[in-house]
């Protein structure tokens, strides 16, 4: 118990890790609400105008929903058509300047949040036949991302293994440890679980902070519509909601950052330096990432930049390829659910052999003390 403590107190208040940690969080919230105000740039009337039409019409888009909808517009194409006739009457000389500005102010006034109401209609256009779903998903779209790498929980992971492991190893803390009666087998396994059980929770305060960050300040809704309408798994073959989706995304990603931990370890232990450990860390994340990219293959590997950008467990492997359902749909070909079981047990596997393959190590490195 007393490694444990000292080894928390060590890290959080020596290492300074509770700020540094606050500091990417709120990084990543304001990144996440530039992302949001940029897809949510509405002025206040429009915003009401779109989230009631949406709020009216959400859901399955069934023929008689489709004709209320068509109705709707064609009622507001034929205002904004009374509207010009209006201006060009007056222009013309055929209508007075009382009666204009009166019937202008009517006019306007049924036609407010033309904005919103715009978007409105470029969402119900964007309905396919394959996923007849209608929903208000700019918040979810920017939740789930599309599909890149966020820098700031990679950031997080890389000072706390910094902090933990080899700022001891530079600083000759673990020199000082490993001589005394406490730096024996039990000291490695604390060090090594304290910085997993760190990364989990680091993982869960970004993950969890933006989607309650969404729902306070964005009015994120829709947990129970289903992941195709969300615009980047709109053909995923999973029958899962948008809020199950993003949770299994969230630990898909977690699994990452865990790889990624014991990886920047295992560096961390060989390099025995910051300077070495960060830049190889980085560079075994973005580099596969770029080179990658347009490749589905890279979500059969085991790296932590396929892990980091989860969305492509639940979307198409391989781009354009997708299949007709037994309902006529177009699926995506994606992970079935055996292959994910048999992938993350075969990734788990691999997560123990790199523990073991750690604390091996550092055993090596006390006995060489």
């Amino acid at each position: 118990m007393n490694l444990w403590r000292d080894e928390w107190r060590r890290l959080f208040l020596k290492r300074k890790l509770i700020p540094v940690l606050f500091i990417l969080l709120a990084l990543e919230l304001c990144s996440l609400c530039f992302s949001l105000a940029q897809r949510g740039d509405l002025d206040e009337a429009s915003r009401e105008v779109y989230l009631s039409y949406m709020e009216h019409f959400a859901g399955e888009v069934t023929e008689e929903k489709a004709q209320q909808i068509e109705d709707v517009i064609a009622q507001r194409q034929q205002l904004n058509m009374k509207k010009t006739a209006l201006e060009q009457e007056y222009a013309a000389g055929t209508l007075d300047a009382q009666s204009y500005r009166q019937q202008m102010t009517e006019l306007r006034q049924k036609t407010v949040g033309s904005i919103g109401f715009q978007r409105f209609v470029e969402a119900y256009r964007g309905v396919s036949e394959e996923t007849p779903i209608l929903a208000d998903t700019i918040a979810w779209d920017v939740l789930f991302g599309n599909g890149g790498i966020d820098i700031f929980p990679v950031l997080g992971l890389l000072y706390l293994v910094l902090a933990l492991t080899v700022g001891n190893e530079e600083s000759g803390v673990n020199r000082l440890l490993f001589t005394t009666p406490k730096g024996k087998r039990a000291l490695i396994h604390v060090q090594m679980f304290t910085a997993l059980g760190t990364a989990v929770l680091f993982s869960a305060a970004i993950y969890g902070g933006k989607l309650l960050f969404a729902v306070l300040f964005f009015d994120l809704s829709g947990f129970s519509l289903p992941l195709r309408a969300a615009e980047i798994f709109v053909q995923t073959p999973w029958a899962l909601t948008l809020g199950e989706g993003y949770f299994y995304l969230s630990l898909i990603k977690t699994a990452g950052g865990l790889l990624l931990t014991l990886l920047m370890l295992l560096v961390g232990r060989l390099c025995r330096s910051s300077l070495y450990t960060a830049f190889i860390s980085l560079i075994a994340v973005y580099v596969p990432a770029y080179m990658l990219s347009d490749r589905y293959e890279r979500f059969y590997l085991p790296l932590p930049s396929s892990l980091l950008s989860a969305n492509g467990y639940f979307s198409a492997l391989e781009e354009g390829s997708v299949y007709v359902g037994e309902n006529g749909e177009m699926l995506a070909y994606s992970f079935s659910e055996g292959q994910m079981l048999f992938f993350f047990a075969a990734l788990f596997a691999f997560l123990l052999l790199l523990y073991a393959v750690n604390a091996l190590l550092w055993i090596k490195r006390r006995s060489a003390v």
